[in-house]
């Protein structure tokens, strides 16, 4: 295991390496060329995204709404059919007398 004093000396070494590094030269019409993009009516990054974005959204719904209304009517059949388990538990809940409730 490394001494302390050696970590120290690993530590100065690593951040003495770092001088050496000059900041990057860009061009100097670089910034206006990138203002002037900006500024301009006909940069848009998302092109031709903006035409399809209420399709997607409405189709998107649809679909969402589609599935929550399938489930739904799902689960409303399955609820009225009764689950023959379920009349079991029920007939030996109440041959038992376990559904009764009492107040002590």
């Amino acid at each position: 295991m490394k001494s302390e004093i050696q970590k120290l000396l690993d530590i100065d070494n690593t951040l003495n390496s770092l001088d050496g590094i000059r900041p990057v030269e860009i061009s100097p019409f670089f910034v206006t060329r990138v203002q002037g993009r900006l500024q301009s009516k006909e940069y848009n990054p998302s092109g031709r995204m903006m035409i399809y974005k209420p399709f997607w959204t409405i189709t998107v719904l649809t679909i969402f709404f589609a599935i929550n209304v399938f489930l739904l009517i799902r689960q409303q059949r399955q609820s009225r059919i009764p689950n023959n388990e379920s009349i079991a538990i029920q007939s030996f809940a109440s041959e038992y007398q376990l559904n009764a409730t009492t107040n002590y």
